[in-house]
């Protein structure tokens, strides 16, 4: 087997692989946009566990942004001899 068959063939399986994990998100993605009743219940220890992630999330923001503001910052600042 030559390296292009080995190449294509990596890509021709994961294209079949995006097209089958497209068509099942859009089947249960489906599923649930159709069903008449969804009986989920969101017990006391779930709310704190969501309310941690977005307070995470919004954490891993500020110091992203901090991140790159203080290297744009250097980037500009005159450096002292």
């Amino acid at each position: 087997m030559t390296l292009d068959v080995i190449i294509t063939n990596k890509y021709l399986i994961k294209e079949f692989y995006m097209k089958n994990l497209y068509f099942l998100t859009l089947c249960v993605l489906t599923s649930y946009l159709f069903s008449p009743n969804l009986y989920a219940y969101i017990d006391p220890g779930s709310g704190g566990a969501i309310i941690t992630a977005i307070l995470g999330f919004f954490a891993a923001i500020g110091y992203t942004i901090r991140k790159y503001f203080y290297k744009i910052r250097n980037l500009f600042s005159k450096k002292k001899d």
